[in-house]
């Protein structure tokens, strides 16, 4: 084989070598496909409820300091045992779906959303302080994003209104060698686990019913192909086929200077 051959072949080589090791770029972005002024309908927030294990805040103001600090102390101080590591101020949701309020004692609140707990609340503490102002948020409003990110773990919010886009970013992005458009979503039910793959590099995504997270959700993104194959033997021995055809087209270079 003459020496042009043989450097063509070896370019060659390293060529499809680095193609082989490049993933699809549209793989890499999200919204594809998705121009400029494109109007998508807005989505339609569904209304958090309340569900077991659900750490809440709850403050009361009025016009009675004494009920005020009753409540509010509670609040702050309420199983604050701060057992491994975590805040635990707030009033919990039982196991059977009760809080345990300051001179209310037990209270069904399983299944209300947060401004139905409030109405409920101000009408049952006017019976003791006049114009109560309630105000409810949820403590820990956790989802946890695993695999091909750059920063996995749990996330915490202060906010119920969560939606994929924003825990991945909070995850730190997807890597290079995530895969965007089939991203594993885990989401326990009372009696089962939804298991949904997603594709966010579809614009239409954001109308979609797993768009909104709720607390407890599982997001895992997979390795892509390219990724995969780093771990294969193959994929492993490549440098080296590349280095020693580099090496021999050098030397016989070199020779034929000679």
């Amino acid at each position: 084989m003459k020496l042009n051959n043989i450097i063509k072949v070896g370019l060659l080589v390293t060529v499809i070598g680095i193609v082989s090791s490049c993933g699809n770029q549209k793989d890499l972005v999200y919204f594809n496909g998705i121009k400029d002024s494109t109007q998508i309908d807005s989505v339609f927030w569904k209304e958090v409820r309340i569900n077991k294990g659900d750490q809440l805040s709850i403050t009361i103001a009025s016009l009675n300091p004494d009920i005020d600090n009753v409540i509010n102390k509670a609040n702050s101080v309420a199983g604050s045992s701060n057992l491994g590591g975590e805040n635990q101020s707030g009033y919990f949701v039982t196991e059977k779906g009760y809080l345990n309020l300051p001179r209310v004692g037990n209270l069904m609140v399983e299944g209300m959303t947060h401004a139905q707990l409030v109405d409920t609340l101000q009408i049952t503490y006017r019976e003791f302080t006049k114009d109560p102002i309630v105000s409810v948020r949820l403590l820990n409003f956790r989802v946890t994003v695993l695999g091909e990110v750059n920063k996995p773990g749990q996330l915490t919010f202060s906010t119920t209104n969560v939606d994929l886009y924003q825990a991945i970013g909070k995850a730190g992005d997807i890597t290079n060698f995530g895969r965007r458009s089939d991203v594993l979503l885990i989401r326990q039910t009372d009696s089962s686990r939804i298991v949904r793959r997603l594709d966010l590099t579809d614009p239409a995504f954001i109308k979609s019913p797993y768009f909104q997270l709720q607390s407890g959700d599982l997001i895992y993104v997979e390795a892509n192909r390219t990724k995969k194959n780093t771990s294969s033997l193959s994929f492993q021995l490549w440098p080296l086929l590349t280095s020693g055809a580099s090496l021999l087209i050098a030397m016989l270079g070199f020779a034929t200077r000679l």
